[in-house]
């Protein structure tokens, strides 16, 4: 049976409590647009992230990719802007 997640969505204090538990970052969370994902920008004080929450049917492999077309951004020695990013407690890149 395929599952219809369209209807999911995550408030602020959701995405705010994920980045803390998972991250480690404690402050606001600002909803961003997405297209399909939840896009939050995480306001500490000190400085600001940007928190991604894909939905629960998305392929793996196209997180995968995202996170390696980022890293090379990050690594590049071209002035890319981009998010950097940032392992979880972890470790993990996706989590």
């Amino acid at each position: 049976m395929i599952q219809d997640y369209s209807s999911i969505s995550i408030k602020p204090e959701q995405a705010a409590r994920i980045a803390s538990e998972i991250y480690g970052l404690e402050g606001t969370a600002v909803p961003l647009a997405g297209e399909l994902d939840f896009n939050f920008r995480i306001d500490t004080g000190e400085a600001r992230y940007l928190l991604k929450v894909s939905r629960p049917d998305t392929d793996l492999e196209y997180l995968e990719f995202q996170q390696a077309i980022l890293q090379h951004a990050a690594n590049s020695e071209l002035d890319i802007k981009s998010p950097r990013p940032m392992p979880d407690k972890e470790g993990r890149l996706i989590s």
